[in-house]
């Protein structure tokens, strides 16, 4: 489990501020003994939130939990996928995406209602922003060097059967390209329209060109990417592929994404928001 030992605090250790009573008795009670405060935000009333050494926290008072009940949101660190920023004057609105809060749904008129986010007032709400994008690229950079040199971790990935004897150690969104064939016809002419009565006119001398048959990328379905033992797994809203490892021949990794090539097959690019996927499944194939 990723603990923030060695990420930056001083910079804002303004940020411990005193909770509005619920909010501190709620926060007292579940604060572990070895859990060490990082921050404690109010922000607006009834709304608190609190990183420690583990777990970033979503407080919500009596006056923000449905039916008058209060309630807090517990993220560990290392589920932190980003953090989502919505900006007004005078407001920063900073909801905690995880791989479940991502499929919930951030009201859009009452963002009081979202038990993962809460809304900072003033300058806080900008420097807080500031701070957690810092936290963001802590994280990815200690996820990166974790995969590329540690201990792949096991995960369970959302939504996908594993198979007996099978583990899945990575799973991110994704966006599957496809190789397709698009015909168009090149090195046509217009012809010449010529002018024959009132309101009519003859089109002479056109022609339609050659036809020409180009192979293109195109984005094909948008789902998640899982990266097991055995094989990559694209689960999507329309499309779901396997591909066993013993089919792959070659892996190409970019900044954004990956590309698999499987013989007698079409090209397969997924493209993703950073490069871990393919660094991954080569260290997992052996592939230098």
């Amino acid at each position: 489990m990723i603990q923030l030992a060695g990420f930056p605090i001083a910079s804002f250790a303004q940020s411990i501020t005193t909770l509005e009573p619920e909010l501190e008795a709620m926060l007292q009670k579940t604060l572990g003994p070895s859990e060490t405060l990082y921050f404690k935000i109010q922000a607006a009333p009834a709304e608190a939130l609190v990183l420690t050494t583990t777990r970033i926290i979503v407080l919500k008072g009596a006056k923000r939990g449905q039916n008058g009940q209060a309630y807090g949101r517990f993220f560990r660190v290392d589920e932190i996928n980003r953090f989502e920023y919505r900006g007004w004057p005078r407001t920063t609105f900073i909801a905690v995406i995880t791989k479940q809060t991502a499929l919930e749904r951030i009201p859009a008129f009452a963002l009081w209602k979202c038990t993962f986010g809460v809304t900072i007032s003033g300058s806080l709400g900008s420097s807080t922003a500031t701070y957690l994008q810092g936290l963001e690229q802590w994280l990815a950079a200690q996820r990166r060097y974790a995969l590329v040199n540690g201990p792949l971790p096991v995960i369970q990935p959302l939504n996908l059967a594993v198979q007996p004897g099978e583990i899945f150690y990575l799973d991110v969104a994704a966006t599957y390209y496809e190789e397709k064939a698009v015909r168009q016809y090149v090195g046509g002419s217009s012809g010449v329209s010529i002018p024959v009565g009132r309101g009519v006119r003859f089109r002479v001398g056109a022609s339609r060109g050659q036809s020409v048959t180009q192979h293109v990328l195109e984005a094909d379905d948008q789902g998640m990417l899982a990266i097991g033992s055995r094989r990559i797994v694209f689960s999507g809203a329309r499309r779901n592929l396997s591909i066993p490892f013993s089919t792959i021949a070659t892996v190409d990794v970019f900044s954004d994404g990956l590309r698999v090539g499987v013989p007698n097959r079409t090209t397969m690019l997924f493209k993703t928001s950073d490069e871990i996927a393919g660094i991954v499944l080569k260290r997992l194939l052996k592939i230098p």
